[in-house]
């Protein structure tokens, strides 16, 4: 069977570039090095690492400088990085006579900005000397290539005895390389079914190049790159146009999936350096290539993103089956996946993925090709690919013939690494019922797992295309919103519907129609007076934003089938035209901080810290503002400003200010000020400013973008105003904040919303209450609702023009909330007792002092009444022991921890991950409850709190009547409450989510157990954390409740008293996010707590009874 070999693999992204190094450092193939002077920790330099590959193994960065170490002592190894969104870091020693150690602990994915890593350890036995080396990963979301920086490595032995990292500050470097001196030769193109390969000749000269870059595009229009822009891989050309970066080395690549009929061309730059420094040759005549898709008939393309795609799974042997993973296939997207190994072993399996039916009769000279990874594989791979004329399309495989292909297949170590089959020739198979099958074959001795992706069958035929579209859309128009125009149609109809739309724009009344058999480009830069789009059909809008101001644009649409040399554009008759003029232009200034600080100035009063910009963690990875008054290890006292220059808005009354804000750890909230008389100069403190702080919406934790909102300052019209962010922080508490993306711009005021959201309900739970609606429909939808809610059915509606703030302290009886649009729930907890609460919505548009109510007509309105006061049978916070839980480590070496740092508020919690020594462990682990006696318990209910991160399987939540408190916890039964409760939703990092109230009432009179059930295997493995689980009833029998005779005053403002029958051991007080603030041992039975060291607020007072934990909980309100 002939196999085109020149399609063996796939560059997926940038491979084995020759890198900008440190000096004694060396790099790896996954990575790639650059000098970098802005974004830098100490000294003059940091160290760039872009990380370009999934592979980790690929991603080592290590000193060549050996340390003397002496067996048994200590050691500590540090150092500072500035994490992408979806990379970490870690740091081992190398011996020369013992093995590594690896610490499996991280900093990252997401710093922010510059964090620092330590790890302490002892000196293995057997070593004389040590070499530091660093090793980058991946996390679920990774896009290639991702910039990291890493700065000061330090190493000590024995611990307070600094040794040497040779260069490890990172300020010394061998220099840029030139810009190379040749092009390389012999640069061709050829197309092979729906692939094109390009190959070439390697540059010869001094300097060499590192690497290539490759520019395509469907048109013969391809520009040269720009030194110090560096071009990232783009292989999708599906909008006409990609890129991708090549080794010097390498001599060949492959462009895959293109479209038929359809001519591509290629011109390539060698290069040396990257980031920053990143030096093209473009001078003289860049060697140039093309290719011409030709007539492909596709029989079969499956990539598994959205679903099976008619493909059949069949399961001969073994309890596994094909999946589909939805984050592990090429590029992140889905593949299918196929594994025997199973509860910590390996399973006898034969598993088959089978193709649709394809009938070869319809084309000639037929072509097989798919893309394969695998992990742990075997030495026999444990997949192979078949080929069959007449297998059935149902049952037992075996029944019919099959021949085995022989494509190309990866091994592994390295695990995971895409590889091309090649180019299979299976044009000697005929017929109209041809299948292809992916058949996997595991023992009880070992279980590889193998994944599948981008399959593709073609051959070459005559391709009959779609005729004309039979009509035009209708209701094509055009509409003006400041300096964007909004275009919309209705959909055509007719016997012959299009594929796709060419909208086609100009400056001036001249668009000319499209020919057939000419692509028109998308092209969104009004700059020369045209554009285009190509827009597929089903979509009925588009908007050209950022347009000359009192400028008329035209625009017209043109319906198509096809593409390529055979694109049949409907183009008779009067094909639909719309045009409008934008308003005109007015004040309006954008700062994104991507270029420079765009005339705002840092200005620091107090401490070392100043506001600086960052080069990649603003909104989509680009620069930003960002302030931090933690160095050194610790909190630091800070007062920074950020100023804005001078703005004059004489005759300007309807101006608002946004930005968008992120930040991450506790401490003082950022101040956004404005002021009337600062001249710009000195102490911004002599001036007076306005406050507006509190009128603008900030992000609350985790590094989550969050729009203000429009800032009103009408007020301000016919001043010279100057902006200000004022940063404080204090010896114990410092965040992080950032800036980005800052606008001062007339108000765009949206008109009223058309309709309320319908299905408005509320449900009680015991003392909680979630309230649900669908969302608004109409011309105008709503931009955010407000919820309000009240123990009295009276309501005042809210009055355009004054915002009402978030308030879920229903204390005093009244609360709001405001909802972004799509979320259509709110969530409430720990309300009063048998009280009926009553709520309604009101949707709006616009914010500040725009903001616009739909008030007219009946607002939707509901209640629910919460259920008897429940008493906490048992609250466990790890804050400072186990509590009496405890973890059962069933397989597995890696066991459930408590971690001192991570829970709510940055108090302990239980944690749990499968993940160590650079792998992911098979493991069952228990976190197991003490006995829960429910004797007398009525309207029993289990609540807790979770946060997650990376990829694995779920936690479970678990509750036994037959457990005893020993044995193996598998021979009991357990009831398994995990799709009862929430979970963190999405891939978020570490948010903490309420699980909702889960009824125990089924266990009336019994005791129980509690348990979260961790499971990893060896292919991924979640990190779940675990707080604040509370399980409440109501008693009858020994009612806790009347241990507690009085609390007075409540409300209070210095002192608190509280009698009880008799003494507690503890009274610890939380705040209402379960932050620990005051606690108390072995108090007497009545007395008198001091609160005014406590903020305003509601606060949660907890007596416990006994060493059981028994325990009353009062709410209390500090004024």
């Amino acid at each position: 069977m002939r196999k085109l070999t020149l399609l063996m693999v796939l560059m997926i992204a940038f491979t084995a570039a020759k890198a900008q190094l440190p000096s004694n450092w060396t790099d790896d193939s996954g990575i790639e090095t650059f000098k970098e002077s802005t974004t830098v920790h100490g000294g003059d330099y940091s160290c760039g690492v872009m990380v370009m590959t999934d592979v980790q193994a690929n991603c080592d960065f290590a000193n060549d400088s050996p340390m003397p170490v002496t067996p048994g002592a200590t050691y500590k190894i540090s150092f500072w990085a500035n994490t992408s969104e979806h990379v970490r870091i870690t740091a081992v020693v190398d011996y020369d006579a013992a093995s590594t150690e690896w610490p499996g602990t991280y900093v990252g994915p997401a710093t922010a900005g510059w964090e620092q890593y330590t790890f302490e350890g002892t000196i293995p036995d057997g070593a004389s000397t040590g070499t530091v080396r660093l090793r980058f990963y991946d996390v679920s979301g990774f896009n290639p290539p991702e910039t990291q920086y890493v700065d000061d490595v330090a190493f000590e032995s024995p611990i307070g005895t600094p040794l040497t990292v040779v260069n490890g500050d990172f300020e010394t470097w061998g220099g840029t390389i030139g810009e190379p001196s040749n092009y390389p030769t012999e640069f061709t193109a050829t197309a092979s079914g729906v692939d094109i390969v390009l190959s070439w000749v390697d540059a010869v000269g001094d300097p060499l190049p590192g690497n290539y870059l490759i520019k395509a595009s469907t048109q013969d229009n391809i520009t040269p790159p720009v030194d110090g822009i560096y071009v990232t891989d783009d292989l999708n050309l599906a909008d006409g146009s990609g890129a991708a970066n090549v080794a010097y080395g390498e001599e060949s690549f492959l462009f895959p999936g293109l479209e038929p009929l359809t001519t591509y061309y290629f011109k390539m730059f060698p290069y040396n350096n990257s980031g920053l420094n990143v030096d093209y040759k473009t001078d003289g005549t860049a060697p140039s290539a093309q290719a011409t898709i030709g007539s492909i008939v596709i029989l079969e393309t499956q990539n598994f993103d959205a679903d099976w795609g008619g493909w059949t799974r069949v399961s001969v042997t073994g309890e596994q089956e094909w999946g589909r993973d939805n984050t592990n296939g090429i590029n992140g997207t889905a593949c299918a996946k196929m594994s025997g190994f199973s509860g910590g072993a390996a399973q006898a399996n034969e598993d088959w993925l089978i193709s649709p039916s394809m009938d070869f009769t319809t084309c000639n000279d037929q072509i097989f090709s798919f893309f394969s990874a695998v992990g742990y594989s075997t030495p026999q791979p444990q997949l192979t690919v078949h080929i069959s004329t007449d297998y059935d399309g149902g049952g037992d495989p075996s029944a019919a013939t099959w021949t085995q292909l022989n494509p190309m297949l990866p091994v592994s170590p390295p695990n995971w690494v895409w590889t091309n089959s090649g180019v299979m020739d299976v044009s000697s198979f005929n017929g109209d019922n041809v299948h292809v099958a992916f058949l996997y074959i595991s023992g009880n001795d070992a279980a590889a797992t193998w994944e599948i992706d981008n399959v593709m069958i073609s051959g070459e035929g005559e391709i009959t295309p779609e005729p004309e579209p039979s009509n035009y859309p209708a209701d094509f128009a055009a509409a003006a919103q400041g300096q964007t125009i909004n275009l919309t149609w209705v959909d055509a109809t007719g016997d012959v519907l299009p594929e796709h739309y060419l909208l086609l724009g100009s400056d001036a009344d001249n668009i000319v129609a499209p020919q057939d058999g000419q692509p028109v480009e998308n092209d969104l830069d009004f700059g020369d007076g045209t554009a285009a789009i190509n827009i597929s059909y089903g979509t009925t809008s588009f908007s050209f934003a950022e347009l000359t101001g009192g400028q008329t644009y035209y625009f017209k649409i043109f319906p198509y089938n096809n593409a390529g040399v055979v694109i049949d554009y409907k183009n008779d008759g009067n094909p639909p035209m719309a045009q409008a003029t934008t308003d005109e232009e007015v004040l309006s200034l954008f700062t994104d901080f991507n270029e420079d600080w765009g005339g705002w100035t840092p200005v620091s009063l107090v401490g070392p810290q100043t506001w600086i910009r960052t080069t990649e963690f603003g909104i989509e990875n680009s620069p930003c503002a960002k302030m931090s008054g933690f160095g050194s290890g610790s909190a630091v006292v800070n007062e920074d400003w950020l100023l804005s220059p001078a703005y004059d808005l004489a005759g300007m009354d309807n101006m608002v200010e946004s930005f968008y804000s992120a930040t991450k750890f506790a401490g003082p909230a950022l101040r956004f000020k404005v002021s009337t008389n600062y001249d710009g100069t000195g102490n911004p403190n002599d001036a007076t400013w306005d406050d507006l702080t509190d009128l603008a919406a900030w992000s609350t934790n985790n590094y989550e973008w969050t729009e203000s909102g429009n800032i009103d300052l009408a007020a301000y019209g016919g001043s010279t105003v100057r902006l200000a962010f004022v940063y404080y922080s204090s010896a114990e508490q410092a965040a992080t904040w950032e800036i980005d993306n800052v606008l001062l711009a007339p108000a765009q005021v949206t008109g009223e919303p058309s309709n309320y959201p319908t299905a408005f309900a509320a449900e009680a739970q015991d003392q909680n209450i979630t309230i649900t609606w669908t969302d608004a429909t109409g011309d105008i939808v709503p931009e955010g609702y407000l919820v309000m809610i009240s123990n009295a059915d009276e309501f005042t509606a809210p009055v355009d023009g004054t915002p009402i703030a978030d308030d879920l302290d229903l204390s005093d009886g009244m609360g709001a909330k405001n909802v972004m649009p799509g979320v259509q729930q709110v969530n409430l907890n720990d309300l009063e007792a048998n009280t009926t609460y009553y709520a309604v919505i009101f949707p709006y548009t616009n914010s500040g002092t725009d903001i616009n109510y739909k008030t007219d007509g009946t607002a939707p309105h509901t209640e629910a009444t919460t259920g008897e006061a429940a008493a906490d049978l048992r609250f466990t916070t790890f804050n400072e022991s186990w509590e009496n839980w405890t973890p059962i480590s069933v397989v597995g070496d890696q066991v459930w921890g408590r971690d001192n740092t991570y829970g709510i508020d940055g108090t302990a919690c239980a944690r749990m991950s499968g993940y160590a020594n650079d792998v992911s462990n098979v493991n069952e682990d228990w976190l197991v409850s003490p006995a829960i006696d429910l004797t007398g318990i009525t309207n029993a209910a289990l609540m807790f709190y979770s946060a997650v991160a990376y990829t694995g399987d779920p936690l479970q939540v678990l509750v036994s009547a037959d457990y005893d408190g020993s044995g193996n916890l598998n021979d009991f039964t357990w009831d398994d409450f995990t799709a009862q409760a929430q979970w963190p939703a999405g891939d978020p990092f570490w948010v903490w989510t309420h699980s909702g109230s889960l009824s125990l009432q089924d266990y009336a009179n019994q005791t129980i157990w509690v348990a979260f059930k961790f499971i990893s295997d060896a292919v991924a493995s979640k990190t779940w954390e675990v707080d604040n689980i509370r399980i409440q009833g109501t008693s009858s029998i020994n009612d806790p409740e009347s241990y507690l005779l009085d609390l007075y005053p409540n409300p209070a403002k210095g002192l608190i008293n509280y009698d009880l029958k008799e003494a507690p051991t503890a009274i610890d007080i939380y705040s209402v996010t379960g932050q620990l603030v005051y606690s108390a041992k072995t108090p007497a039975s009545n007395g008198s707590i001091n609160l005014q060291q406590m903020q305003k607020g509601l606060y949660l007072v907890r007596f416990i009874l006994d060493e059981q934990g028994t325990s009353v909980v009062r709410r209390i309100i500090i004024e």
